[in-house]
C-alpha cells in the first residue's frame, strides 16, 4: 500500500528490520512476504549480511512504492529531457 502515510511506513520499516518481508505481510501480501523471507535466507548464504539487507530493502521499497529496488535504481539513472523555461 503506497499510501499508508508516514506512520504506516515507519511501522513497515521497523517490522522489516525485525523480519525480512514483514512490510509485505503488513500489506497483506502473504506470498510476497514469504518469498522475501525465503530469499533472505538464500541471500544470507550467498552474500552474507549485505544480501539480507538488499532483500529487506527490496521488500520495503515495493511495499511503499510498488516498485522493486532495481526499478528505483534504474529510475535514478534514466535519462529524461527536462523542459527549460
Amino acid at each position: 500500500m503506497p499510501d499508508s502515510g508516514v506512520g504506516g511506513n515507519t511501522v513497515k520499516l521497523v517490522a522489516e528490520a525485525m523480519l525480512p518481508g514483514a512490510s509485505q505481510f503488513v500489506d497483506g501480501n502473504i506470498k510476497s512476504g514469504f518469498a522475501h523471507l525465503v530469499l533472505s535466507g538464500v541471500a544470507w548464504s550467498l552474500l552474507g549480511p549485505l544480501g539480507v539487507l538488499l532483500v529487506r530493502a527490496n521488500s520495503y521499497s515495493y511495499s511503499v512504492s510498488e516498485k522493486h529496488l532495481h526499478n528505483q535504481i534504474a529510475d535514478l539513472f534514466s535519462t529524461t529531457e527536462h523542459e527549460t523555461l
